[in-house]
């Protein structure tokens, strides 16, 4: 398995300088052929060298494409060959705890965004009062900005408390 890391990291290697020569050449000869100039060639040589990476990372990868389900299938062997169907067992058990876990940190993910829209409406009016703290003072509006802004971290609260009451 080693060996198959090594060739396909040749491989990659390989690949991104035969590219790179080949692209670079292209522009060459492109960019003394057009006297108009629509793109910097820069910019073209940015995409497509980043391209060239791209591929050449796909490449590189591609010993685990191969070693990855060889090495899944000797150790599913080698668990069952151990300790039997425990083994399979405990699988599922991982997997179902994977997937409610992946279902509550959703929800949480989800309940998150309105406490972060709830906290930037709190904030904003804040930072709105603080810049204009004098009009406010001179005309008495204190009492109903207090009020906005108990509103809105009635609001932020209600949020937090649905988010962790349920858990």
């Amino acid at each position: 398995l080693k060996h198959i890391m090594f060739l396909s990291e040749k491989l990659g290697n390989i690949f991104s300088t035969q590219m790179s020569t080949i692209l670079y050449k292209k522009i060459l000869k492109f960019s003394q052929a057009n006297s108009i100039k629509i793109v910097k060639e820069g910019e073209v040589l940015n995409y497509i060298l980043v391209d060239v990476k791209n591929i050449t990372e796909l490449i590189n990868y591609i010993y685990y494409f191969i070693s990855v389900p060889i090495l899944l299938g000797a150790l599913i062997w080698y668990m069952y060959y151990l300790i039997g169907y425990v083994f399979f067992v405990s699988i599922l058990t991982f997997a179902f705890v994977a997937i409610v876990s992946l279902i509550i940190s959703n929800y949480y993910s989800y309940l998150n965004k309105f406490i972060v829209k709830a906290k930037d409406k709190r904030t904003g009016l804040l930072n709105e009062i603080l810049s204009s703290i004098k009009l406010i003072k001179i005309y008495g509006w204190d009492d109903e900005f207090l009020d906005r802004i108990l509103n809105l971290r009635d609001d932020e609260i209600f949020w937090y408390r649905k988010m962790y009451n349920n858990a």
